[in-house]
């Protein structure tokens, strides 16, 4: 029993060993990042950190909605972050018409057999630099587990939408986006739980 068990964690070690955590703080450039509906790139200083810290900005040039599509490494087989989580910095200033609309941090996942979002933040974004995350995994989109685990087996894309007060001059700094995997711990916990729970039920029923 022990040497399952000790091959039952070496599986699950090794299931992991890929989940590196994506990580993104701009201090390298775009690297594939991209925002429709405005005019974006990097500031060089004055992310959350303060002077020389990089950040990307995006700032609204148009009537159409802005929406940042995630860059390098945020697309294909997402599957080893479920039940993960997702987080980002974000700071929003140059509001022109105070008309606030309801999908400002709205995230969508989009895959090949579908897309669902989650809303990351509610109330009235802010010219101070604001930490928010969301859990990557069915119950934070909203739809089932099969729907979510068939969409993060082949991401298309991930979009946040920027969009928050009616008016052309609004301005949002993104920085600091991750997606880490569910903690190794956690992850042997249970499946060490449920073989423990199968293999007593075994016994006493024998």
């Amino acid at each position: 029993m022990i040497r399952f068990f000790s091959f039952l964690m070496a599986l699950v070690i090794a299931s992991q060993a890929g989940a590196t955590v994506l990580r993104e703080d701009f201090s390298g450039g775009l690297n594939g990042w991209s925002t429709s509906g405005a005019a974006f790139g990097i500031e060089q200083s004055g992310g959350p950190l303060g002077a020389g810290d990089a950040f990307m900005f995006a700032l609204d040039n148009e009537n159409t909605a802005m929406a940042t599509t995630f860059g390098n490494g945020w697309s294909g087989d997402l599957s080893v972050y479920n039940h993960g989580k997702l987080s980002f910095d974000f700071i929003h200033t140059n509001i022109e018409e105070p008309t606030l609309l309801s999908s400002f941090g709205r995230l969508y996942v989009n895959g090949t057999s579908g897309s669902v979002h989650a809303d990351t933040y509610s109330g009235s974004p802010g010219a101070t630099w604001t930490s928010v995350w969301l859990g990557f995994d069915a119950n934070a989109f909203n739809t089932s587990e099969s729907n979510w685990q068939s969409i993060i087996a082949d991401v298309t894309s991930i979009e946040l939408r920027l969009e928050s007060w009616a008016g052309n001059t609004e301005r949002v700094g993104l920085d600091n986006a991750q997606l880490a995997p569910v903690p190794l711990p956690q992850t042997a916990f249970l499946l060490l739980a449920s073989v423990g729970g199968l293999f007593i039920a075994r016994r006493r029923s024998v």
